[in-house]
């Protein structure tokens, strides 16, 4: 009787296990939903700042010509310079 009882309790902790587990289950395709939607405004984004990207280079080779005026400089971002050659040497 007494092992009994012991094999009820077991059933009913899996019985709890396992309506615990398909709880998070069913929460699993609205989670992924979310991330999915997240990646997909993130790509967007990452799209849209690859365009100005390429639109600003375009513009700066424009505006330099044969002469770069603007030195990138790593970690800090953009300098003028005041002769080509001053550009060409960083």
């Amino acid at each position: 009787m007494i092992q009994d009882l012991v094999l009820a309790l077991r059933l009913q902790a899996l019985d709890r296990k396992i309506a615990a587990l398909e709880a998070e289950i069913a929460t699993l395709p609205k989670h992924i939903a979310e991330i999915e939607k997240r990646l997909e405004a993130h790509s967007r984004r990452l799209e849209a700042d690859r365009s100005a990207l390429t639109a600003n280079q375009r513009e700066r080779k424009k505006l330099e010509g044969d002469k770069p005026l603007i030195k990138t400089v790593r970690g800090v971002g953009y300098q003028f310079v005041r002769s080509p050659e001053e550009g060409v040497a960083a």
